[in-house]
C-alpha cells in the first residue's frame, strides 16, 4: 500500500504548529532561568531570612547561576531555577536536613519545574519525594495518586514527605506566577476521589 502525501496546506499548517511549539520551549526556558529577582525581592515574598541565604551563598553551599551572572557595581540577580532551589533548601534547613543533602532533593525540584517551563506539563500522578536517612541520607520518589499511594511502598515508617508541586507552585504563585498542574485524572475524572485537589 502506497502512502498518500500530506496535503500542502496541512503539511505547512504542522511545520507552523511544530515552530510555534519550538518558540514557546525556548521562551519557556528563558524565563526560566533568566536572572530577574533580587534576593531582597526572594526574601521578601518567600518569607526567609536574607541572612540564610547569603551565609549559603557565601560558603557555595548551593548552586546558583546567579554567583555567575553578576555584574561588578550591580546587584545580583536571581533566575526562576534559583528561587527554585532557595525555597527548597529553606524548607530542608527548617527540618534539620544537613546541607550537603539539599542538592539531592533540589535536583529533582528543578527537574520537574524544567519540565513545565519548556511547554505544557500534564502530570498524570501526584510526584511525592520520601526523605529518610538509614545510615545515609537517601530520597525515594513515589506518588500520591491513582492506583500507587505513599503508604503503599516499602519506605521506612518515618520519613520527610517532599511533595514536589507544592514546593513548585508555592514558590511561583509567591513570585506572582500563577501556574498550575494539569492532571489526566482532572481530566477524564477518578473514582473514589472528590477532585478537590486537583492542581495544589
Amino acid at each position: 500500500m502506497t502512502k498518500r502525501p500530506y496535503p500542502p496546506e496541512l503539511k505547512a499548517n504542522i511545520e507552523a504548529l511544530l515552530a510555534a511549539a519550538e518558540e514557546a520551549k525556548q521562551k519557556g526556558m528563558a524565563d526560566f532561568t533568566e536572572p530577574r529577582f533580587t534576593l531582597a525581592a526572594i526574601t521578601a515574598g518567600l518569607g526567609i531570612p536574607e541572612a540564610t541565604v547569603r551565609n549559603w551563598l557565601t560558603r557555595n553551599q548551593i548552586d546558583l547561576g546567579a554567583s555567575e551572572g553578576r555584574q561588578r557595581g550591580k546587584w545580583r540577580l536571581f533566575s526562576t531555577r534559583d528561587v527554585l532551589v532557595i525555597a527548597t533548601c529553606y524548607h530542608l534547613s527548617r527540618l534539620g536536613v544537613p546541607v550537603s543533602v539539599f542538592s539531592m532533593v533540589y535536583s529533582k525540584v528543578v527537574g520537574l519545574a524544567r519540565m513545565y517551563f519548556s511547554g505544557p506539563v500534564g502530570m498524570v500522578q501526584h510526584p511525592i519525594g520520601l526523605l529518610y536517612n538509614d545510615g545515609e541520607w537517601r530520597l525515594e520518589r513515589t506518588f500520591d495518586s491513582g492506583p500507587m499511594r505513599v503508604t503503599d511502598g516499602t519506605s521506612p515508617p518515618i520519613c520527610i514527605m517532599i511533595d514536589f508541586e507544592k514546593i513548585i507552585l508555592s514558590t511561583l504563585n509567591s513570585l506572582g506566577l500563577n501556574v498550575g498542574f494539569v492532571r489526566a485524572s482532572d481530566v477524564v475524572g477518578e473514582g473514589g476521589r472528590d477532585g478537590n485537589d486537583a492542581s495544589i
